[in-house]
């Protein structure tokens, strides 16, 4: 039985928060009631629209104002990617079938980082590989503003590979980094 652990608002809202500073006099505080909502979308905001859990569609959401859910697997060799299926059935474009049914856990990043995940959806979009976590969180480091909703799969209550562990160790070098930038 497939459970899901999330995290949530990683590398922006860290920063906010250490920003923030608490009791900190003169810190930057956000004005009251203005950050106590923010819209998150499903699949990175992709679905009927944008490509599921591409870079692109990420920063297109930043732009708009939302924040992203990145689905996260990690590859046979320990690479953490954004993908919302098992597999690359769905998304996957000009690939044998063996690889487009075979789990992402049993495949190196090698095999896959240059697959088409985009033109399942639109021939525009033919230019869409698969994202890696590390690439997102680069796109998020400095900008308190990106805030993203990242479910890691966990079997058994065991998160899978350590992938919210890589997560968190990431962003607490994001948090000491942004204090260091805290007058």
């Amino acid at each position: 039985m497939k459970t899901y652990f999330a995290i949530a608002a990683v590398a922006g809202m860290a920063a906010v928060l250490s920003a923030a500073g608490g009791d900190t006099p003169g810190a930057a505080v956000p004005p009251q009631g203005t950050e106590l909502f923010k819209c998150q979308v499903h699949r990175g905001g992709g679905r009927d629209t944008r490509p599921d859990n591409a870079l692109e569609t990420f920063l297109w959401c930043w732009g708009h104002g939302v924040a992203p859910e990145a689905d996260a697997r990690l590859t046979k060799d320990g690479v953490a990617i954004a993908l919302h299926d098992e597999t690359l059935k769905r998304v996957g474009r000009g690939i044998s079938k063996s690889l487009a049914t075979a789990k992402i856990k049993d495949l190196n990043w090698a095999q896959i980082r240059d697959v088409d995940t985009g033109s399942y959806l639109d021939p525009s979009y033919s230019s869409v590989r698969i994202t890696t976590i590390d690439s997102v969180l680069a796109a998020m480091a400095g900008r308190p503003d990106r805030l993203l909703y990242l479910v890691a799969e966990c079997r058994a209550g065991r998160i899978r590979h350590g992938v919210a562990r890589d997560v968190a160790e990431g962003q607490l070098a994001e948090v000491r980094r942004a204090r260091r930038q805290v007058p």
